[in-house]
This record gives structure tokens, sequence and C-alpha cells, in this order.
């Protein structure tokens, strides 16, 4: 996973709410949701998507579990420091994750 880079998972719950017109949110949607949240922490850029798919069906219950998961690749240190780990000589990576799970209780 390249630096700076972001994994996105998330759930049928998320893609497939419906708004008013029928419409689903989808993955086109999904994918304009992380463009505007694109430069916010893990957290930030989850809860923006969540608000975003929340807001698109209107604001009423969700009819399904909605599970969204962010993972994003941190800059991973100043230029000219070293990645290494003082315990292996593997470079360690920085990451975010965040998963906001909404489970539907029937």
């Amino acid at each position: 996973m390249p630096e700076e880079s972001v994994l996105i998972l998330s759930s049928d719950g998320i893609l497939e709410r419906f708004n008013e017109n029928g419409e689903q949110f989808g993955e086109k949607k999904l994918l304009q949701a992380v463009k505007t949240f694109w430069s916010k922490a893990a957290e930030e850029m989850c809860r923006g998507i969540f608000d975003t798919v929340f807001s698109f069906g209107n604001k009423v219950a969700w009819e399904d579990d909605a599970t969204c998961v962010v993972i994003k690749r941190l800059r991973d240190s100043t230029p000219g420091s070293s990645n290494v780990s003082k315990w292996s000589d593997k470079k360690t990576i920085k990451l975010q994750l965040f998963v906001l799970l909404r489970a539907l209780m029937r």
C-alpha cells in the first residue's frame, strides 16, 4: 500500500442505501464521498462517509446493517530519517484504522 493511499471497505448496507426516489447510493457516490474526505484522518473520513450515506437516505432509519472500514497509510517519516525499526531490520509503516459499524437490531 503506497504512502498516503487509502483502502475503504464497506458492506452492502452502505452501497444499497436508498433515497426517496428509489436510487441506491452505489459505488460512484461512495467514490465521490471518499474524494470529499480524502484529506481527513481515517476516523473523520469514515464518519463523513456515514453521514453522507445517511443524508442520501433522507436521514430515515437504516434498513440494513452498515459497515465502513477506512485504512489510511500515512507518510512514513520526515525526509532523511530512517524508517527501519529498532527491533528488526524491517521497515515500519504508519497506518490509521477506523471501523464504524451500525448493526440493525430486529
